[in-house]
Parts: C-alpha cells; sequence; structure tokens
C-alpha cells in the first residue's frame, strides 16, 4: 500500500523541466506559425545595424511572441 501511496505521489508531481519544455515547444510552435503565414505575403526587410545585418517585420514579431510569452509565464525572471 505504502508503494502505491509513493507511486501516485511521482506520478501527480509535475516536473518543472517538462512544464518549461512544453511551454517553450508551445511557443515554438506558435511562432513557427506566424513565419509560416508571414512566408505567403511580402516581406519588408530592413537593415539594423549594417547593409548586411537585416531584419523583418516577422523577425519583431516572433521576437515580441517570445519576450511576452515568457514575461507572462515567468514574471520574475
Amino acid at each position: 500500500l505504502f508503494l502505491i501511496f509513493i507511486a501516485t505521489l511521482c506520478v501527480n508531481m509535475s516536473d518543472p523541466w517538462q512544464e518549461c519544455m512544453d511551454f517553450c515547444l508551445d511557443v515554438t510552435k506558435r511562432a513557427g506559425k506566424m513565419i509560416r503565414e508571414a512566408l505567403q505575403k511580402d516581406i519588408t526587410i530592413m537593415q539594423k545595424s549594417s547593409p548586411v545585418d537585416l531584419v523583418t517585420e516577422t523577425d519583431h514579431k516572433v521576437e515580441q511572441l517570445i519576450i511576452s510569452s515568457l514575461k507572462e509565464k515567468y514574471p520574475t525572471h
């Protein structure tokens, strides 16, 4: 009976690393969807710090998605 109790505790305990991995996978999938959708449209390319340092509007949107998702999920980090 004790072993069943311990096994139940282990199954019900959430793994913080798995939770983090699941979260990262979800954000990555959403970012990938944004990128795939953007590829169907005209792309605006801007220059960052030099003519070879380029960035798109989609890059900015994906960056904002990642930052806002992290701030929402882990506000103290």
